[in-house]
């Protein structure tokens, strides 16, 4: 009997996250994302980010990728996250 970690899901998650670290790959979330995307078939994450950061789209894992907002503000996190989705 497989479990749940021995078997790979077929499941596409989008995930919703306000820690910026895991565009650095010498964070702690950087790899636990990567971590993550092991359990599932794909991992998308959008990031509440401001244009300032100068964040871009980043791979994390092969099949984990991080996408920032880039918000001009914070006040417009959640539209710019919709329009992401």
């Amino acid at each position: 009997m497989e479990t749940a970690v021995e078997q790979k899901k077929v499941e596409r998650i989008l995930m919703i996250s306000s820690d910026r670290g895991m565009f650095d790959a010498t964070k702690a979330i950087h790899n636990r994302m990567a971590d993550y995307g092991t359990l599932v078939s794909e991992l998308h994450i959008i990031v509440f980010a401001q244009k300032s950061l100068h964040l871009q789209d980043t791979q994390i894992g092969t099949n984990v990728w991080a996408y920032p907002t880039n918000s001009v503000s914070r006040w417009a996190y959640v539209r710019d996250a919709l329009a992401i989705a």
